[in-house]
Formats: structure tokens, sequence, C-alpha cells
């Protein structure tokens, strides 16, 4: 049986009003490799934040990201013990949360 599990978590991220050329032009494999304007929702002062369980992404939802911390709710069905992490591709990525469920590991 697979019950709702929400997670929410305060998150910031902090990009300039307006994206950034010169990094815009430079290759992935140019530095800075995990600038968060590399992660700028096109034409918005946004970037999707994703919740990854077990190392799959399964729900995003975009964050304005002007600096401010701001909650972040998702809901998701967890049927066994697993790890859960939210992530801002390609920059950064929270700690895992452990949880176990029905008492197995």
């Amino acid at each position: 049986m697979q019950r709702a599990r929400f997670v929410e978590d305060d998150r910031q991220a902090l990009l300039a009003p307006e994206p950034d050329a010169e990094l815009a032009t430079r290759s992935w494999k140019s530095a800075p490799y995990w600038h968060v304007e590399r992660a700028r929702v096109p034409g918005t002062r946004e970037v999707e934040v994703e919740l990854v369980i077990d190392g799959y992404p399964v729900a995003k939802q975009r964050l304005l990201a002007d600096g401010d911390v701001r909650p972040i709710n998702f809901e998701t069905a967890i049927s066994q013990s697993s790890w859960v992490a939210l992530r801002i591709l390609p920059t950064s990525h929270t700690n895992p949360i452990w949880i176990e469920v029905a008492g197995q590991p």
C-alpha cells in the first residue's frame, strides 16, 4: 500500500534579474561548472527544483531565484524505504534524507 508523503523544505537560490550573457555562451565544459545561472529557466528568474527519490527525479517545481528563502512542498507516494533529496540541475543537490517504511531498511 502506498501512502502519500509530503516533502516540505525551505529553499533559496539567487540569480541576477537578467541572464549572464557571457556565461550563456560558455560550454558546459568551461568554468564555472556549477553556477546556478546554468539552471535558469529561459526568459525568467526561476530555476526548477526536483524531488529525487533513490536517484530518480519524480517531481519538479519552479522556484523564484531572487535570494529569498521560500517554502517548497511536494506530495509523492513512497512505498518502500528510500532516500529523498532536492536538487537544482545542474548546480546543486541537498544531502539525502533517509525514510524508513514498515520498519524495513
